[in-house]
């Protein structure tokens, strides 16, 4: 009886604990919540980070504000990330980069994707132009590989940082096609696009959502899509593989995680609203014309697409050589 008493006594001292643990994730959330994005102003994960931020702020009633903690290939960022507190009051907006590709090409990692964060969500897929400089005398990808093979090692090209996806497309590009460019990193696409804009560099590969512009204007020429099949956005421009290097992709993608140790029901809530936020008309409406595709889901199901980009890039970074310059 006495056990049994202790059992009671034990139970009844850690029911108010259990019901203030609760109500305070049915009250999540109950302050501003920050948004890290671990690249610098005027790429395409700031935008990303922005444009979610400003839509969940009001599906979660608390402001939702971002902050952009660039350097170090998405490093600096994702260590801030991984480092705090896990209560759901800070979401980090994860790419390709941050996520599948820089284990592989930096020996020593602050953080380890797989056992600090919890994947939420999912949100969009973005198609990616393979864009050059106008002054250069080519109008298809045909004709800019001949170029390239005809002066190995004279055309640069730039990638918002060493190790970023757009250096290892451009590799895994170079590597299928047999041709020489010089890389050039430079901090972010806030500063290799202007690059490319002055001529500085010559060839970049970079998302529809922050290329488009300078190819509307005039000031980039798209050369073809990296995506498996055509945008309906430019639907007469070609796919690589159509342009004629069978079997090249690459898709961006973005997503949202969080601290490991983030309760499961914070997680959920998060999930559903970003997944709610995903069927507006307006979010639909604008990331389609970004040429963008909607994914959204569940936790689990992004954190299966993480494993599988880790070990299709892993086997990337092993045939092409790339190194972190």
């Amino acid at each position: 009886m006495n056990a049994v008493r202790k059992v009671i006594t034990a139970v009844v001292l850690l029911l108010p604990l259990c019901a203030a643990a609760q109500s305070g994730i049915e009250n999540y959330p109950s302050k501003a919540i920050r948004l890290i994005c671990p690249f610098p102003a005027g790429g395409a994960v700031d935008f990303m980070s922005r444009f979610f931020a400003q839509r969940m702020t009001p599906a979660l009633g608390q402001q939702v504000f971002v902050d952009n903690r660039g350097g170090a290939a998405g490093i600096i960022g994702m260590e801030a990330g991984a480092r705090a507190p896990a209560d759901g009051y800070t979401l980090t907006m994860a790419n390709l980069s941050v996520t599948s590709i820089n284990p592989f090409l930096y020996s020593k990692l602050p953080y380890d994707v797989l056992r600090d964060f919890a994947p939420v969500i999912e949100l969009a897929q973005s198609v990616n132009l393979l864009v050059v400089h106008p002054s250069l005398p080519v109008k298809s990808l045909k004709e800019l590989i001949a170029l390239a093979k005809a002066k190995p090692g004279a055309l640069n090209y730039a990638s918002p940082g060493s190790g970023g996806p757009a250096h290892l497309a451009t590799e895994l590009l170079k590597s299928m096609t047999g041709v020489k460019m010089v890389h050039v990193p430079y901090k972010g696409a806030g500063a290799a696009i202007p690059a490319v804009l002055a001529g500085e560099s010559q060839v970049l590969i970079e998302p529809v959502a922050t290329a488009m512009p300078h190819v509307r204007s005039g000031r980039m020429r798209a050369l073809a899509v990296t995506s498996a099949t055509r945008t309906p956005i430019l639907p007469e421009l070609p796919t690589v593989t159509e342009a004629g290097v069978p079997g090249f992709e690459f898709t961006s993608w973005y997503g949202v995680i969080v601290p490991a140790a983030t309760p499961v029901a914070v997680v959920t809530r998060l999930n559903s609203t970003l997944n709610r936020v995903l069927e507006q008309p307006d979010v639909k409406e604008q990331l389609t014309a970004q040429a963008m595709l909607i994914v959204g889901g569940t936790p689990a199901a992004f954190g299966t697409r993480i494993k599988a980009e880790m070990a299709r890039w892993g086997k990337v970074v092993k045939d092409t050589g790339a190194k972190v310059d």
